[in-house]
């Protein structure tokens, strides 16, 4: 079993309206954590303490494997 999960605004929610740099973190924009993913991937560890749980930011292929 594998989980990959995206950090920017996937994991981590701004609460700015309109569109934000997906590093919005470095420019003080307002965020919370999705708390409702969060009790996921904590659940999905819990099923399948052996799987691979992925969570990336920024470049979607950072190995250069696609």
């Amino acid at each position: 079993m594998r989980l990959f999960v995206d950090c920017d605004d996937t994991l981590i929610l701004y609460d700015s309206e309109g569109e934000v740099h997906p590093y919005g973190f470095v420019r003080d924009e307002p965020y919370r954590i999705n708390d409702t993913l969060v009790a996921f991937v904590k659940a999905f560890y819990a099923k399948y303490p052996n799987a691979l749980i992925t969570i990336w930011s920024g470049d979607s292929d950072p190995a250069g494997l696609l």
